[in-house]
């Protein structure tokens, strides 16, 4: 093979075209099994690509563990969760005499949409490609310049870093995840994390111990599945241990924000959680406040846990106070 041909046979896979095509896979089959809104698979594919395309296959392992596990727990008894919290688009006034007919069935979740895929998956891209930018052995660290010159004892350990960071962030959109969308299932009354009053399921920083162990339980899957794809930079045991650990972390965060700065409406004529930011007071359906100031959408909530969980874990691999 001459040394033209051998360059652009590189160059042609420094972008990973199987890496593509199987995430454009995933991105249709999940719109098709209605995972994912039209939105939600453009971002995805783009972000299964660029997370994938990496000479460490620990990142693709992170995302496409996090995004099964979340979308099986999704889908899971939703018709017992639509009866606990109304998420339809249909709008609230006090003046609807008639009770809302639950979405159960296909329809019960639309599925994710763009703003929601990147919410749960930007900073794990990120350092998925921060660590591709940092790798000697990477066909993307050799295709862009100065890559290279930032010395190898400091690439090591950022690398180390941004694996520590990436994986702590899927955990915690895992245990996240798993705390809303198991643990609402709780037969015992959830608590308000700010004041332990009890308070109904699906209220905005309720926690129950079912809550807490699913969320748990969400981290070391993700850390498990992982830490058996590609390489941890560190024991698998204790990576597995620790993704239990942010998990369980990014769900508390999540709870304190959610009690202090997203706002809770409860229809007490539904009995349910009204899934409504912007809404009337009063009225037949009995709309009230339970909890929160109204400053932080679901997503904003979502994004801010999850990235302060990837950040602390990178932080402190970095600084090597866990290895």
């Amino acid at each position: 093979m001459s040394s033209s041909a051998q360059d652009e046979r590189i160059s042609y896979q420094a972008f990973y075209p199987k890496t593509f095509l199987f995430s454009l896979f995933v991105a249709v089959y999940s719109h098709r099994r209605r995972s994912l809104q039209l939105s939600g698979a453009f971002a995805a594919n783009l972000i299964g690509y660029l997370t994938l395309a990496n000479p460490n296959p620990i990142f693709g392992g992170a995302l496409l563990s996090f995004f099964t596990l979340g979308t099986i727990a999704t889908k899971y008894k939703q018709k017992i969760k639509a009866s606990l919290v109304d998420e339809s688009d249909q709008e609230v006034t006090p003046h609807d005499s008639s009770k809302t007919k639950l979405a159960v069935g296909p329809n019960a979740h639309p599925g994710r949409d763009w703003k929601q895929v990147l919410c749960n998956a930007w900073f794990g891209t990120l350092c998925a490609l921060s660590y591709s930018f940092f790798d000697p052995e990477s066909s993307l660290s050799n295709e862009l310049p100065g890559s290279n010159q930032f010395g190898t004892t400091h690439t090591g350990s950022l690398r180390k870093a941004l694996v520590s960071a990436a994986l702590a962030y899927w955990a915690g959109c895992a245990g996240d995840t798993f705390a809303s969308e198991l643990g609402i299932l709780s037969r015992s009354k959830p608590r308000l994390i700010t004041n332990l009053k009890e308070v109904p399921p699906g209220t905005n920083g309720a926690v129950s111990l079912l809550g807490l162990v699913f969320s748990a339980l969400g981290g070391l899957l993700v850390g498990g599945v992982s830490s058996f794809i590609g390489e941890p930079h560190q024991p698998r045991e204790y990576m597995i241990f620790c993704c239990g650990i942010f998990g369980l972390l990014c769900s508390m965060i999540d709870s304190v924000l959610g009690a202090i700065l997203q706002q809770t409406i409860y229809s007490k004529n539904e009995k349910r959680v009204v899934a409504k930011s912007k809404v009337q007071m009063g009225g037949t359906r009995e709309i009230v406040v339970i909890c929160g100031y109204d400053l932080l959408t679901n997503n904003q909530v979502n994004l801010i846990s999850s990235t302060a969980t990837g950040l602390l874990a990178g932080l402190l691999s970095y600084y090597s106070i866990i290895p």
